[in-house]
Formats: structure tokens, C-alpha cells, sequence
């Protein structure tokens, strides 16, 4: 640990085990800081900081202390594993000071001791996310105004901080640990507070929840997903997870963990239960993170996952999220709408779930196994061709649709009249132009339109084809050699599933005055016959 001696303002290096008593400096920065590399030369008379550097040692001295620690000049920053240390000690360091000087340069010179709330709230020093375990670790802590004036200790204005704050004032008071409140109320003293970089929105934040973890600036978001992993290897505490953001959109999929501390801006009274409930140990592998929760189905794939967190504000009830099934794995799940949360009463069957922490980036369309079934369809008086064309990620080829929206799909739409040899040839590959499902598309006299609802289930997509046929009332014309993709099966057979496995496949089935018949259950297409086509 690198100190400054408060009479020589010369810096001296301690090992860990050798460092004496000192005073730390607690304060926001400002222009024109005094830097490491200052306090080696003669240039850190000249900086405005200097007087900052200089009150905190007269202020040291008068309490008998030879030393002191200022993050501006005690640092090394050029040196990335020394400012990774520091970050990682710095809970610690402030901890075992003697004495902190909270310095508040926005503070007026004239404020009294009967300082009022609305004096202290505005000052940056409250707003900035280093600063509040720079509150929180030390037992013995002043505050000073802009002048250095002594406006009082952190235990005789521990009513005030505490409402600018959210801590509670037996913490403040060294009654009761930190540790002694939820995840979630921690996380809520820091939801408005700001930093500078991103990821010192997490790094700010390891001391709170004992823990230390590399520094990747670069990372941005990410560094605050690391954080919330290295606090589950060490707690259960289910506070973490009813989390709110505003921000993010109604149908986005998310993760069990938040982007920021600000998602915990509402959850400074929610706290977890105290039960002897048996569980599984929390685990992060490839499939996200694992955890046990209880379910109740909602509709469709949607759930509501019960945590073991009392519902504020009468704590009767559970408060709960809202998780949806991904069919893309096994006991695979997302959260959804994440702007709320939920109370319930009852909670459900407890059940294995695994929560990717960005499920949305995943890709969405690319299944082993797709199966195609004609829904709806009236094709009396009509010779129309059956064309399946599906475009996998894994060939050279152009895709028959470009996915570049959310759940977008890649099954393309044509018509023609007119095949040979049941098969796609060569002429009509050349003019295969596939559109988007919905499209209308043209043939002679009629106007033929393809729609698709895609349904996945157990990690097999199921395609629903409904074909529209009507009337034109014109003639047909030589540009009408075109494709209509839909469904039947090889022998003829509409309404029959068709299931093709691989990445690229395309066949055709030339069919005529036949009456589809409606769609089955979704449940039952698996037990239909079924023909594989590839190539």
C-alpha cells in the first residue's frame, strides 16, 4: 500500500503486513487533480488540487497521524494491475483507516451543524457511485465543506444521510453490518448513483458484496453481469432477481440478472425469506445460469416463477417473475416483462430451470428438425405446384428469405403452373423468387397468398401453412411461371406432415381437385406419418 506522509507530502510503499496507522481522503474528483506522476515531480504544487492534498494532510497531522491515502496521488493508474489491486482493496483500505475526511467542495463554507437535508442532497459527493462504500466501510468518518469546515460525523448526521441515502442508521451507526441487508436494498443504494465508465458500476460495488473480480474496461454491461455472478456463488439471496427495467422493450426476452444497478431502484424493501426450504446450489455453465424456482403455468409458454422473497409493502404474499420456455433446449427459459413483477399467493410445482443472461442474441431459427403442415387450404379446380424450399445457415448458397428482424423465418414463397418429373428443375430454380409469408402473389386468374405460423415445441419447429386462393378476374400472362410453396406430402396425401431434417432441402408435388382437411392438435403432428426429404 503506497501513503503520504502528511508532513513531507512524500509518497512511501508498505508491505501489506508492515502498514501503519492512516487517515483516508473521501471525495469526488475535480479538474486539474494532483496524479502519481505529479507527486514525482515539482508540477503538483502548481495543480488547483493541490490544495485539496494539502488540507487532508494538515488535517491528518492534527489528529497525530504521519500518514495518509488520496486516490488521485496514491494510485500508479498507468499501470493496470496496480489500479486492479487498489480497486479490488479498496472496501478494505478505507475500512481499517483510522479516521475518513469526507470532502464536499459543493458544500457552502457558511453551512452550520444544524445542517438541513436539502443541503447535503444536492451534493455530488451523495451522487457518485465510489463513494458509497467509501461511506459505508469506515467507523470513524467527518465531513468537511468546501473551506474544509467540520460540519459533523457520519454517526451525529446519520438521520440526514440516511434519508438522502436509503441506508439504513443502525449500518451507518456500526450497530448492524452491511451484510445485514438484502442483496436487493444494497443494489438500491447504488441504483442512483453515477459513474464515469460503465463497468465502475459494478466495480464500485465488490466491496458491498464481498467479492473481487478482474477489471475489464472495454466490458461495459458486462462487468455488472460479472459482479452479480461472483455474488451468487456466495449467496442464495433471491432479492437479486425481482429487478425492474423500464427501459427495455414489452416483448424483449431477458436474462435473471439486470443491466445496471439502477433496476433496483424500487426494491430497497424487498428481502428474501428465512426458510429452511431444501435447494439446489446455483451453477453458471453454457446453458446459463441453473437454478431451482417455483413455476405455475400462466398460457402458452408463459410461467410465473415464485421467488423466496415476501411481497412488499404487507409481505402476505410472494413476489414473483414472469419466465417463458425456449424450445431451442432442454428446461431452457427466459424472463419476460421485465418492467414488473408479480405477487402471488401460490407458487407452484419447484422446478429445474436455465436462464441464458442474453437469450436474445441467440440465434432464433436454426432447429434440427423442421415440420411442415398444410392448415388451411381450398384448391378445387386448380393445378397448382407445391414447391418446399427451406435455407439452412450451414451452405454456400443465398438464403431463400434474409432473416433480419426478431423471429423472422427463413421459408420463402413462390407459384408456377407448371413442373416436370415432380421435381424442381433447373428453369424453375433460375426464376424461384421467394417472398415474405403473406404476400399475394399472382397465377393467371388467381391470386394465391401463403401464410405461416411458425409453433416451436421441444426443440422442433412446426410450420402451420394456410394457402388463400381467389380469383383475379384477368387473364393469365407469360410472366405467370412462378411457385407456390406450401404443404402435402409425397404420396399426394394433403394435409399429411411432411419432415425434413439437414439444413437444405426442396421438393415439389404436383396435386389437383383435392379438399385439405384442418390441422390436428398441435400435440399430435409427432404421431402423423411422416416422409424425410433431403438432398
Amino acid at each position: 500500500m503506497r501513503l503520504l506522509h502528511t508532513s513531507t507530502l512524500q509518497l512511501v510503499d508498505f508491505p501489506s503486513n508492515q502498514i501503519p496507522d492512516y487517515a483516508i481522503l473521501s471525495h469526488t474528483w475535480q479538474e486539474d487533480e494532483v496524479l502519481f506522476a505529479d507527486m514525482l515531480s515539482a508540477k503538483a504544487r502548481e495543480k488547483k488540487g493541490y490544495e485539496k492534498v494539502r488540507s487532508s494532510c494538515e488535517e491528518a497531522l492534527r489528529r497525530g497521524l504521519e500518514y495518509i491515502w488520496i486516490d488521485t496521488c496514491c494510485i500508479n493508474k498507468d499501470s493496470s494491475a496496480e489500479l486492479s489491486e487498489a480497486i479490488n482493496s479498496m472496501y478494505k483500505w478505507y475500512e481499517k483507516a483510522i479516521i475518513c475526511f469526507a470532502y464536499l467542495a459543493d458544500v457552502p463554507a457558511d453551512t452550520s451543524f444544524e445542517i438541513s437535508t436539502s443541503a447535503l442532497t444536492g451534493s455530488r459527493w451523495f451522487q457518485r457511485g465510489w463513494t458509497l462504500q467509501e461511506l459505508i466501510a469506515p467507523s470513524n468518518m467527518n465531513f468537511f465543506s468546501c473551506d474544509w469546515t467540520e460540519i459533523g460525523s457520519k454517526l451525529s448526521l446519520r438521520g440526514i444521510i440516511s434519508t438522502i441515502t436509503g441506508i439504513n442508521e443502525d449500518i451507518l451507526a456500526g450497530v448492524s453490518g452491511f451484510d445485514s441487508a438484502s442483496v436487493a436494498k444494497r443494489m438500491s443504494w447504488a441504483s442512483r448513483r453515477i459513474t464515469t465508465r460503465i463497468e465502475d458500476s459494478a466495480y464500485c460495488l465488490m466491496g458491498l458484496f464481498e467479492v473481487n473480480m478482474p477489471m475489464l474496461y472495454g466490458e461495459g454491461e458486462k462487468a455488472f453481469l460479472r459482479l452479480q455472478e461472483e455474488i451468487i456463488k456466495n449467496s442464495d439471496d433471491q432479492s437479486l432477481f425481482p429487478w425492474i427495467d423500464p427501459k427495455l422493450p414489452a416483448d424483449s426476452h431477458h436474462g435473471l440478472f439486470a443491466n445496471s444497478p439502477a433496476c433496483f431502484a424500487e426494491s430497497g424493501d424487498v428481502f428474501p425469506y428465512c426458510e429452511g426450504e431444501a435447494s439446489t446450489p446455483y451453477s453458471v455453465s453454457n446453458k446459463g445460469l441453473r437454478i431451482e424456482l417455483h413455476l405455475r403455468h400462466h398460457k402458452d409458454d408463459l410461467y410465473f416463477a415464485a421467488l423466496r422473497c415476501p411481497a412488499p409493502p404487507d409481505y402476505v404474499q410472494f413476489l414473483g417473475i414472469y419466465v417463458k420456455r425456449v424450445p431451442t433446449g432442454h428446461l431452457q427459459y427466459t424472463r419476460v416483462k421485465p418492467q414488473s413483477v408479480y405477487k402471488t399467493g401460490l407458487r407452484g410445482k419447484l422446478e429445474t430451470l436455465y436462464v441464458r443472461s442474453s437469450p436474445s442474441n441467440r440465434p432464433q431459427d436454426f432447429y434440427p428438425t423442421h415440420v411442415f403442415q398444410l392448415r388451411n387450404g381450398l384448391l378445387r379446380e386448380c393445378e397448382l405446384v407445391v414447391i418446399i424450399w427451406y435455407s439452412g445457415p450451414n451452405y454456400s448458397a443465398p438464403p431463400a428469405i434474409e432473416c433480419k428482424q426478431k423471429n423472422a423465418f427463413d421459408v420463402g414463397f413462390d407459384v408456377t403452373t407448371s413442373i416436370h418429373d415432380n421435381c424442381l428443375s433447373k428453369e424453375t430454380q433460375k426464376i424461384f423468387s421467394p417472398k415474405a409469408p403473406g404476400t399475394c402473389m399472382e397465377l393467371g386468374k388467381l391470386m394465391v397468398c401463403v401464410n405461416v405460423q411458425p409453433q416451436m415445441q421441444n426443440g422442433i419447429k412446426y410450420y402451420l401453412v394456410d394457402l388463400v386462393v381467389e380469383p383475379t378476374g384477368r387473364e393469365p400472362s407469360p410472366q405467370d411461371g412462378r411457385i407456390a410453396e406450401v404443404l402435402s406430402s409425397k404420396e399426394d396425401r394433403l394435409g399429411s406432415t411432411v419432415k425434413l431434417s439437414g439444413h437444405r432441402w426442396k421438393h415439389s408435388f404436383p396435386w389437383k381437385d383435392k379438399q385439405p382437411r384442418l390441422e390436428p392438435e398441435l400435440s399430435s403432428l409427432r404421431s402423423k406419418e411422416h416422409v424425410n426429404t433431403s438432398d
